[in-house]
């Protein structure tokens, strides 16, 4: 740089306002996307509770399922070992 450029001083531009009519169509544009994304939150949202829902009621079923399970096993362990027993005498 030079001292000439040194000396200069670079004044910085003032923004240019927009239009009126250009701000409105601007908040009507980011308040759509607001709504927009409002509402794919809300599906989100409601996904997430169903798919919590249907998760709870398959942890259910399973823990019903497994003990139902274990009777029938122990049921079937009575019965051989009283079969074995009847067998020893």
């Amino acid at each position: 740089m030079s001292k000439k450029d040194k000396n200069i001083k670079h004044e910085p531009s003032e923004p240019v306002a927009a239009e009126p009519d250009e701000q409105n169509n601007d908040i009507k544009l980011i308040e759509k996307d607001l709504e927009k994304a409002r509402s794919e939150a809300c599906d989100y949202l409601d996904n997430l509770q169903r798919l919590k829902a249907e998760f709870d009621n398959f942890r259910k079923r399973m823990l019903k399922e497994q003990s139902v399970h274990l009777v029938m096993a122990s049921q079937n362990i009575i019965q051989i070992g009283r079969a074995s027993c009847r067998e020893r005498v």
